[in-house]
């Protein structure tokens, strides 16, 4: 009865992002400063109100161009507070200081969300600048600066006016023969003048009635139309070879849609009736009640949850009874849920019946980053993950990202670890960084931020030791306290092409050795602080893999006892 279960939640809920009418979604969420709250409040309106119908204007420019297989869908809004910028050690600023940062601020948050693309929002105080930024899964404004149509285009990877690619904006008045805007001065399409609510498109014009329609309904403002106007009547609102954004949206929409898994029922959210509550059901589709569960509450029952409705203002997290290295499988949502086994699948998690379930108040970090096992989880852009007994370090696809998996207990004396390592990636790209075994670490000096991703974050434990499997440079190499370098770094391949190898690591007041497929393979000879917590980290930067360990286990070394 249980596979045919899992069988029907395969084919009747998906949660692949296209929605009933076959536009493919990609999935947006609003990050907002406090002081950004603080101002919109003021101003009478809340971010929701504020800011969601920005979307909603996107999508209407997109069909007013004739995108027509595309969409964008609003997540919510993500309100930051200060435990976030105290993690990072970064507080908002300009718009550049919220692209470096936003995703470290955002934390794991962003799986539970299912976001591909991230909008900040800083108060006008603390964000204004020259101009808003945007690009790749971020851009950055200010309540009183808010050009969201514009900035989107540039993460949907749009330019100006032309430069140099079919994806850019049409000025009024059209190009000369060499790609130079004709006429300065008259404004243009989202990307070029951001005066036309267009994304360019060759194959539309606007007439002086359809302008006249856009003027009335607000759409264009302070415009004289007398002026703007070609000899034939019309404005031509795109070209062939200079400017066709509506082609680029089209065809790049759907791989901008597959950024992130999707964490929202295509159908959309179900909010439970009760904000800061949530509904449990032991069948799909949010049948067979089993109560309601309210913030600050665990509930554990005699039949497992299968769906889940949340209020507005609360995420839950719900755990399995499965033994495992971590303590049982969980998974942490931030939306109504009609099948919580579709929803693993969807997300590359095995599914795992639902026991318990944490309901927390979506501003509650401790609660979010709670994990119940030997582990500590902390991480920027992801965070580890437990599945029975394979530990996932840092998922794969998470670039300019730091994870870390750390015990909550110290060991003393020489050790032993022993474990099984994969790393893997999908993609034409090469595979990057690495992972990073941790040993002689403070654990209180986890609660500060992580070191950025990229090669030199695999480097830099806050504390300790990390022993390297530098994938991207091909070494293993053993670094102290604020990177420095310990012994020789060996060349070595340490991408596993998605197999599992088995990974000895022995540590020792003396110094360190590294076994790979039973073969040592790195030694050093260093004087070594050996007591302390032990863990695991990942870092990826332009490039991304995935780490995954499993059958860890943790058994005494003698030294001198030889190989």
């Amino acid at each position: 009865m249980h596979l045919l279960t899992l069988l029907a939640h395969a084919a009747t809920f998906d949660y692949t992002p296209i929605d009933a009418d076959g536009h493919v979604l990609i999935d947006t969420l609003f990050v907002v400063t406090p002081q950004a709250v603080a101002e919109i409040e003021a101003g009478g309106s809340t971010p929701e109100s504020l800011l969601l119908p920005k979307l909603e204007a996107v999508n209407a420019t997109l069909a007013r161009s004739r995108v027509d297989n595309v969409r964008v869908r609003a997540l919510g809004v993500h309100r930051l507070v200060e435990a976030d910028f105290a993690r990072v050690g970064v507080w908002p600023g300009v718009p550049e200081t919220s692209m470096v940062h936003a995703l470290d601020w955002l934390g794991g948050y962003r799986e539970t969300y299912g976001a591909d693309k991230i909008i900040v929002v800083a108060g006008t105080g603390e964000g204004q600048a020259d101009a808003a930024l945007g690009g790749g899964d971020l851009s950055a404004h200010w309540v009183d600066f808010l050009p969201i149509e514009h900035e989107l285009g540039h993460q949907m990877g749009l330019g100006h006016c032309f430069e140099g690619s079919t994806g850019s904006g049409m000025p009024v008045g059209g190009y000369t023969g060499d790609g130079q805007v004709a006429t300065a001065g008259l404004g243009g399409t989202r990307m070029c003048g951001n005066s036309l609510p267009f994304y360019s498109n060759p194959d539309l014009v606007l007439t002086k009635e359809g302008f006249s329609d856009l003027l009335e309904a607000g759409l264009i403002d302070g415009w004289d139309p007398k002026r703007t106007f070609e000899a034939d009547g019309v404005i031509r609102l795109g070209h062939p070879e200079y400017a066709n954004a509506a082609k680029h949206w089209r065809e790049e929409g759907p791989s901008h849609a597959d950024r992130m898994p999707t964490a929202m029922d295509p159908r959309g959210d179900r909010p439970w009736d009760r904000a800061d509550c949530v509904g449990l059901f032991a069948d799909d589709d949010y049948g067979e009640p089993l109560g309601e569960v309210c913030v600050g509450e665990t509930w554990t029952g005699d039949v497992p949850v299968r769906s889940v409705r949340l209020g507005r203002d609360v995420h839950a997290t719900v755990r399995g009874l499965d033994e495992g290295l971590c303590g049982g499988s969980e998974s942490r949502i931030g939306f109504s849920s009609p099948s919580l086994a579709a929803l693993a699948e969807h997300r590359g998690h095995p599914a795992f019946d639902a026991w318990t379930v944490d309901v927390y108040a979506t501003h509650d970090r401790a609660a979010f980053e709670r994990a119940d096992g030997p582990f500590r989880f902390v991480g920027t852009n992801a965070l580890p993950r437990c599945e029975g007994d394979v530990l996932t370090v840092m998922p794969d696809h998470r670039d300019w990202s730091s994870t870390a998996a750390v015990t909550t207990h110290r060991l003393s004396g020489p050790f032993e670890a022993r474990f099984q390592l994969r790393t893997a990636h999908e993609g034409d790209e090469p595979p990057a960084d690495g992972i990073a075994v941790l040993f002689g670490q403070d654990p209180a000096a986890w609660d500060a931020p992580l070191a950025a991703g990229g090669g030199e974050g695999l480097e830099r434990a806050p504390t300790g030791y990390a022993l390297m499997f530098d994938g991207w440079n091909g070494r293993i190499a053993l670094r102290g306290p604020d990177g420095q370098p310990l012994g020789e770094d060996r060349s070595f391949d340490t991408f596993t092409r998605g197999d599992w190898v088995d990974v000895a690591v022995r540590v020792g007041p003396a110094g360190t050795e590294v076994w790979w497929d039973g073969v040592r393979v790195h030694r050093t000879r260093e004087t070594l602080a050996v007591d302390g917590a032990f863990g695991f980290a990942a870092h990826t930067g332009f490039y991304t893999s995935a780490f995954q360990v499993r059958e860890v286990r943790i058994l005494p070394w003698t030294p001198d006892s030889g190989a």
